[in-house]
């Protein structure tokens, strides 16, 4: 009896079962969501949050989906290569980051969150682009810029082709 009232509970189970999302991509084991393609586009709306580090431009990949969904693989790849070099930024690092952008533009932080908001973006929102922005820089710093070592010699090289005249 307890066997045919699991079956029947279960095949009810399955009789109301409806699909809330969609996996577009796995990326290292994390997942690409269809609600994650809308949320981007619904965030591409406003350019305050569209980070061209990644080698996309605002307006290509505003246009072509395929193009968003690559960007959203570079974001997610990237994020792995954060996790793993263990590169993530303290609440205290994003908060010194609004304030030098207040001082670069001559504002205080709270006209930097007033125009935050005007934009139609959260506080929250906006400090995770902050936090991305700068993990993407410590990841190229990290990756990149510290592997870009000239030597002395070949400078002196390169001098002497360019002064040989």
């Amino acid at each position: 009896m307890k066997k045919i009232f699991f079956v029947f509970t279960f095949l009810l189970t399955m009789a109301h079962a409806e699909i809330i999302d969609r996996i577009l991509v796995v990326v290292n084991s994390e997942i690409i969501l269809a609600s994650d393609l809308r949320k981007f586009q619904h965030q591409l709306k406003s350019n305050q949050t569209f980070d061209d580090s990644l080698g996309l431009s605002y307006e290509s990949v505003k246009k072509d989906q395929k193009l968003q969904v690559e960007y959203l693989v570079l974001q997610k790849i990237i994020e792995s290569e954060i996790k793993r070099l263990n590169l993530s930024v303290t609440s205290e690092r994003i908060d010194q980051e609004v304030r030098d952008i207040a001082r670069r533009n001559r504002i205080t932080t709270n006209d930097v969150y007033a125009s935050v908001r005007n934009e139609g973006l959260s506080i929250a929102e906006y400090q995770d682009f902050i936090k991305s922005k700068i993990e993407r820089q410590n990841l190229f710093s990290a990756e990149i810029i510290s592997k870009l070592k000239v030597s002395e010699e070949e400078v002196r090289v390169e001098y002497a082709k360019k002064h040989q005249a």
